[in-house]
């Protein structure tokens, strides 16, 4: 079964299952690519970058996705004061102004696509503002591939207050590290917030009766 087909996606842990029925370690031709399933195999492998380095990926995120410890270990110490739950709580307000105002715009169409119209409007907004970017520009800017981004680019769609304002007044992060943080966190934050939406209102379709459970009694929720 191919992990892209639409087999796996209505029922990917029978072929996870089967998987780790025949071994923890395998290779995906069609994705080039080596899929791990077994913990005590993925906890052994992050704790060794030597063999299982992230520097192929240094190309597109060289201070996150492709770095190596100490350097990464750095760059985590440095950033986790801003992932805390805490940190993430205090986006409630914004999470819900952001959902209410997509919803009110969604009210006056006969139609919408739920993934332009619904679920990327919501958590990319959400993320310009956490980010502390404009969202007009810093849509041009998720356009772009992330190497390309420079920071000279970013400042200007900067707003007074943010987690990128807060990097650059407290931190000695370069220009480079901070415009690859910008773009790479702005994908970060709402690419898996997205596809949650659509995972959710896909599983609601399927599911009409708890659509109208939920309806007639919103304390369900």
């Amino acid at each position: 079964m191919s992990v892209r087909s639409s087999e796996f996606a209505r029922d990917p842990y029978s072929y996870y299952r089967s998987l780790r029925e025949t071994g923890g370690i395998h290779y995906l031709a069609e994705e080039n690519a080596w899929l791990v399933v077994s913990y005590d195999l993925v906890s052994s492998i992050l704790r060794r970058p030597d063999p299982f380095s992230s520097s192929p990926f240094a190309v597109l995120s060289p201070s996150l996705h492709g770095a190596d410890p100490p350097a990464h270990t750095a760059m985590r110490r440095l950033l986790n004061p801003y992932f805390t739950p805490d940190k993430q709580h205090a986006q409630k307000e914004s999470i819900q102004k952001h959902t209410a105002r997509t919803l009110a715009r969604l009210r006056t169409l006969r139609q919408f696509d739920a993934v332009a119209d619904l679920a990327i409007p919501i958590p990319f907004s959400v993320a310009c503002e956490w980010l502390g970017l404009e969202e007009k520009q810093a849509a041009a800017l998720h356009a772009r591939p992330m190497p390309e981004v420079r920071w000279d680019e970013v400042r200007p769609a900067l707003r007074t207050s943010g987690v990128l304002v807060d990097l650059v007044r407290e931190t000695t992060l370069t220009e480079r590290q901070l415009a690859e943080f910008a773009v790479f966190f702005l994908a970060a934050s709402y690419g898996s917030s997205r596809d949650l939406l659509l995972l959710a209102l896909s599983v609601l379709i399927e599911r009409p009766e708890v659509v109208a459970a939920v309806a007639s009694d919103m304390s369900l929720v």
